[in-house]
């Protein structure tokens, strides 16, 4: 057959013309696809790496809790007080209390609070240890004028009736204070006279303190001593 002036086609089909454009629209396609997996993998990876951390840590706080198997270990035997006494008497707080092991007297008057203004806690042995179980009785003034020393149980009986007064030469504001009839004024009018005139010599020398006259000092003469 002749020529008809046409283009042949190529064999296996119609021919697709791909321009250079298309091409490189192709490629960039191509290359965002890569991009965006890669982004899904790197979000994918931390949010694995940060629920591992997390059930690492619950994991690590399980294992610290106690279990019925192996109970928390309990506190050591030392830390738990091992004498109960009882504190009565003149003290701010009588009652049972429970110290450590090798407490004295003084720590059990100081676990009720301390003595009173009218009692007498020089009247016991403050450095002497504790027996668990005893009871420990710190006197009023007028117990120990009556010739009631302080007692611990049974087992101690405190300094002697002198051993429990106030001291004339040695006492300070607070204790002269707490003598009745001797209030801030009189207490520091007896100190004053002790520093200019030198130790008291006699009970009867408080006649000559400033304030202090004959029924003041029958008030206090059992309870007073010169040494």
């Amino acid at each position: 057959m002749g020529d008809r002036g046409g283009t042949e086609a190529p064999p296996g089909g119609v021919g697709v013309r791909v321009s250079a454009s298309e091409r490189l629209a192709a490629s960039v396609l191509t290359v965002l696809l890569f991009l965006a997996c890669a982004v899904w993998w790197v979000r994918q990876e931390r949010v694995s790496f940060a629920t591992a951390q997390r059930e690492q840590e619950r994991l690590r706080l399980l294992a610290e809790l106690p279990s019925p198997d192996h109970p928390a270990e309990s506190a050591p035997a030392d830390s738990v007080p091992a004498l109960v006494v009882h504190v009565a008497g003149a003290v701010h707080a009588p009652g049972v209390y429970a110290l450590p092991e090798g407490s004295r007297v003084t720590d059990a008057l100081a676990a009720a609070g301390g003595a009173t203004g009218a009692g007498v806690p020089h009247a016991l042995n403050l450095a002497a240890r504790l027996v668990d179980g005893e009871r420990i009785w710190v006197p009023t003034r007028q117990e120990v004028a009556a010739g009631r020393s302080g007692q611990s149980s049974g087992q101690r009986v405190a300094f002697s009736q002198a051993d429990a007064k106030i001291d004339l030469n040695t006492a300070g504001r607070d204790g002269l204070e707490t003598l009745p009839g001797i209030g801030r004024v009189k207490a520091e009018a007896i100190i004053a006279y002790r520093e200019q005139h030198g130790k008291f010599t006699s009970v009867d020398d408080l006649l000559n303190v400033s304030g202090i006259g004959p029924a003041t000092l029958e008030r206090i003469r059992s309870l007073v001593i010169v040494r």
